[in-house]
Parts: C-alpha cells; sequence; structure tokens
C-alpha cells in the first residue's frame, strides 16, 4: 500500500538530504559532526541505509537514538529495505529490477545472520515496524522526495510502488510539477550530486563504493562533505 507523508519545511531551520548510506555508519556519524546537526534541523534520507553487511543493522540503531533524542529524521522507503522486510516475513520478492535475485540472497544471508543475534531480536522487530512506516514518498508545498523515481503522468495518490522504488528511469524530463525533486537509487559514478532537467537533483553520490559522501542543505543549496573519493572493486548497483 502506498505510503505518503505530507510535512511543512518551515518547521525546520535547514533540512539535509541525501541516501543510499548502505551501511556506511562512519560517514553518517562524521557527516552529523560536519553539520552540526541540531533539533531544530531535518534529515531527509532517501533510502537504502544498508546493504551489505551483517552489522548494517546498526545505522538504524544510529537513527532510533537521534530520534529518541528529538532530532527530526524522515526517511523514504528504499528497495533494499523493502527487499529486507520481504525477506524476514517470508513475502515474494518483487523482480521490478534485474538484481532482484542478487539482492534478495545477499539480504536474506545478512539478515538471518543478525536474526542469530539473541540481542538483536527486540531491535529487529523495531527495524520491522520502522521499515513498514516509511513512506515512499515525502511531499511538501516545495519539493517532493523518493527513492528511485517519480511518475509526472500519474497523480500522487496513485503512484506505483514498485516504480517509485526501483526505476531507473530518466523521470526529470517530465517533471511539470513547478516542485523541486531529490531521489537517490541509482549512483552518480562522479561520487558527486547531479542537477538534472527541471530542478530534479540526484542525489546518490555512491557514498558506500567511493569512501566520501556528499549530501545538500535544501534551502541554502550548500554541499558538505565527508570522507576522501577512493573506488572500492565492485560493480556499483
Amino acid at each position: 500500500m502506498l505510503r505518503i507523508e505530507h510535512f511543512n519545511e518551515d518547521d525546520f531551520e535547514r533540512i539535509f538530504v541525501f541516501g543510499d548510506l548502505h551501511g556506511r555508519i562512519d560517514l553518517f556519524e562524521a557527516m552529523l559532526k560536519k553539520i552540526n546537526f541540531t533539533r531544530y534541523d531535518l534529515l531527509v534520507i532517501l533510502g537504502d541505509s544498508r546493504d551489505k553487511r551483517k552489522d548494517d543493522i546498526r545505522i538504524y540503531m544510529k537513527f532510533r537514538r537521534l530520534l529518541d533524542e528529538g532530532y527530526n529524521l524522515k526517511h523514504v522507503l528504499g528497495n533494499h529495505e523493502q527487499i529486507m522486510v520481504d525477506c524476514y516475513y517470508g513475502r515474494q520478492i518483487n523482480k521490478y529490477n534485474s538484481h532482484s535475485i542478487w539482492l534478495r540472497e545477499n539480504q536474506s544471508k545478512n539478515l538471518e545472520a543478525m536474526c542469530k543475534r539473541k540481542s538483536n531480536r527486540k531491535e529487529i522487530i523495531w527495524l520491522m515496524n520502522y521499515i513498514e512506516s516509511m513512506p515512499h514518498i515525502l511531499v511538501s508545498d516545495e519539493s517532493i522526495y523518493v527513492h528511485a523515481a517519480y511518475d509526472f503522468g500519474l497523480e500522487l495518490s496513485e503512484q506505483d510502488e514498485n516504480f517509485i522504488i526501483w526505476s531507473r528511469a530518466p523521470f526529470w524530463h517530465e517533471n511539470d510539477s513547478g516542485k523541486e525533486v531529490y531521489y537517490g537509487h541509482t549512483p552518480n559514478k562522479d561520487n558527486e550530486i547531479h542537477l538534472r532537467q527541471n530542478s530534479v537533483y540526484s542525489m546518490d553520490v555512491g557514498a558506500f563504493y567511493y569512501g566520501r559522501l556528499v549530501i545538500m542543505e535544501k534551502k541554502s543549496k550548500e554541499i558538505f562533505e565527508v570522507g576522501k573519493k577512493h573506488c572500492k572493486a565492485g560493480k556499483l548497483r
């Protein structure tokens, strides 16, 4: 079922946008210090906070602590979160994307390893509930935030969940909404944020692979970075 969350950007002093951490809690914690994140600010996370590591649950527990301490985070659902929760509940894995079988096998093994740790059981239950509460779309008067894509040929309430979290279509050509759009999912191979046509921002900088996280403060368009660019072996997915 499609989940949409509306919010008022004026409620926050600064709005930081990024996504696709894929388990890089080291970069995330360094970025929090870099931006001097406060309770008056908002983090918009565009999905895919985990991926390949057996201890990836740590990054969500970091989000939980921040929320418990009164900080503001809004996490959009990514395809990696969706696959993880589907694996946990034994649901059929969507095959919208050619990498779905690889993702299913990879995340099933990591989830199984996490579940075997007794100390993780309550945390995993919290995490599954957290994932199932994540919106597919965040929307304000000024902006739309999604993990992968948005179909401007459809009304907001008619958006297709699979398209929103899986598609790699060049949807920015069709943005006639008058809003800025922020998305991740498809890594930019130069490890930088890209401004596409029609005020659409491509935010996945491939932080896991390059060891460098780049984010944007939405209101000022100021760019922040931590880490040093260094491409690891392997393919960007």
